[in-house]
């Protein structure tokens, strides 16, 4: 995804948000016409990884949280995005919600997790919920997120704790989406899985 949508993405919802950093490295083609972006190592639990299959194409991205923001009045919450992809027939926008504290962190079970199709803002939205819109093009009218679509954590693990007694984690998950275009009535059908590292 091209650095113009993250910057132009970031300048829609200034209003709405504090933003804390922004930057995104241009990505690179495996040269499969059907699999696109950077490759990375799922298994290695030091190393960023997300993949997602979008009506039966594939993208890899290894470059996570290459923005975060926070506008929710739980200040303790903030949002990290995890992909950003466009094209003719959509904008794909992926978020990850995160707790600032440990304690949070330390309390979070594996399993079912809310999945949202849209940026909400409100207080209702735990630690890693995650948010899979979808628009026509980026601003439109999102897609509406079909009942069927599923979200799972499967592993919360603690990788470790610096000298400063920060913490270490690694955060994986999988989702399978089906997103309607209201308009259209087109179906986009998307399955992914992700493993994020973060500090706190």
């Amino acid at each position: 995804m091209k650095k113009f949508f993250v910057f132009v993405s970031v300048a829609v919802m200034a209003l709405c948000m504090s933003l804390s950093s922004c930057s995104k490295d241009d990505e690179g083609n495996t040269g499969n016409d059907d699999i696109v972006g950077v490759d990375s190592t799922e298994n290695n639990s030091n190393v960023n990884f997300f993949e997602i299959t979008i009506n039966g194409k594939t993208y890899k991205e290894s470059k996570l949280g290459f923005f975060s923001y926070t506008s929710y009045s739980n200040s303790s919450l903030y949002l990290t995005n995890l992909f950003q992809e466009e094209n003719s027939d959509f904008f794909c926008d992926i978020f990850l919600v995160l707790s600032k504290t440990k304690n949070n962190f330390e309390a979070s079970l594996t399993g079912n997790h809310k999945l949202l199709g849209t940026y909400s803002w409100n207080t209702e939205e735990k630690n890693l919920d995650l948010i899979v819109r979808f628009d026509k093009f980026f601003g439109g009218d999102h897609f509406e997120l079909l009942p069927s679509s599923t979200y799972n954590v499967t592993e919360v693990k603690l990788i470790e704790t610096t000298a400063n007694d920060k913490s270490i984690y690694s955060v994986s998950g999988n989702f399978s989406c089906q997103h309607k275009n209201p308009k259209t009535e087109k179906v986009f059908s998307s399955t992914g899985k992700f493993k994020y590292i973060l500090t706190i």
